[in-house]
């Protein structure tokens, strides 16, 4: 094979999300859940029914997972928050009478109710990506607001309640992801434009001895969400360069997917095989001239993929 093979996606969710992130595929539902972050909407897709709802949380809002009672856990601004099962499916309901490929914004707001952790001092940092560990626990990273000074952290919230911080001196922390032994934590610190490896321990979560296995010069865009796959592939979102790139775990470089709008933001895998890879990309920051040259800027855009990927776990409070 000359050079990596290149993939096209098509268009999910006509979106047009300002910063969408987070894509999370349910299982038990088969539906995916997103964000966009800066609107402050939580969306649910039906890939089935082709229907997107978003509603409102009252808060930027940039990362979801699925709660084992069903609810959701959300990275909000400044804090973590839970979601009871009860006000996600009256919130973000499939409404009767919509056609294939239509998207509402349901009315009312997102009942969360905030943890008393992780304490973070928001007028400097944010909550950024999130993830659920295989043992429950959500990892959840901050990033400074004007993406340059070392301010933030990676969290891991316990099903008790209880925070750890990871690490500190993160810029940006984007995507993160756990092998499936449990031993090696894959992180994206958007401000070093790599991918670490760590290693890991399973049972209490820490983390030491970070190396770079992905590299990506700023001229060559910047790394943010990521995913394993089934065969512990990486498949890692890169802002600016409209792509997906899959690597090997030690950096080498398989494929590429070209996706239609420079700012992609993170990736999962979903549907009933977990073999559609769901692509989330923004709009922020672009202005009219580059929008007019890439209308599908902001969408959320899928690929079927002959690698399939792996259920997302739930996080156990």
């Amino acid at each position: 094979m000359n050079g990596p093979r290149k993939d096209a996606v098509e268009v999910a969710v006509a979106a047009r999300a300002e910063l969408g992130e987070g894509p999370v595929w349910d299982v038990a539902s088969q539906t995916l859940f997103w964000v966009d972050i800066l609107v402050g909407h939580v969306h649910r897709f039906w890939p089935d029914k082709g229907v997107d709802v978003a509603v409102e949380v009252g808060s930027s809002v940039s990362a979801v997972g699925v709660r084992e009672s069903g609810g959701l856990i959300l990275a909000l601004q400044d804090a973590v928050a839970l979601v009871e099962a009860a006000d996600t499916n009256r919130a973000l309901s499939c409404p009767d009478g919509l056609a294939a490929y239509d998207r509402c914004t349901a009315t009312g707001r997102l009942d969360a109710r905030r943890l008393p952790g992780p304490k973070i001092e928001a007028r400097q940092v944010r909550f950024n990506d999130a993830t659920v560990d295989p043992e429950g626990r959500f990892l959840a990273g901050t990033m400074d607001w004007h993406e340059e000074a070392a301010l933030g952290s990676l969290y891991q919230v316990g099903g008790d309640g209880t925070v750890t911080e990871l690490v500190d001196g993160v810029t940006v922390s984007n995507g993160i992801d756990i092998s499936d032994d449990g031993r090696r934590l894959y992180y994206v610190d958007s401000g070093l434009g790599a991918v670490l490896s760590y290693k890991r321990d399973p049972e209490t979560g820490a983390i030491r001895d970070p190396q770079r296995v992905v590299e990506v010069s700023t001229s060559d865009g910047t790394p943010d969400g990521l995913t394993l796959d089934a065969e512990g592939c990486l498949w890692v979102a890169i802002w600016g360069a409209g792509e997906v790139r899959r690597y090997r775990p030690d950096g080498g470089l398989i494929s590429v997917v070209e996706v239609p709008a420079s700012q992609v933001t993170s990736v999962s895998f979903g549907g009933r095989d977990l073999q559609e890879l769901f692509i989330t990309t923004a709009r922020i920051g672009l202005d009219q001239v580059l929008l007019a040259e890439s209308p599908r800027t902001g969408d959320v855009f899928w690929l079927h993929t002959s690698t399939a990927g792996r259920a997302a776990p739930r996080y156990v409070g």
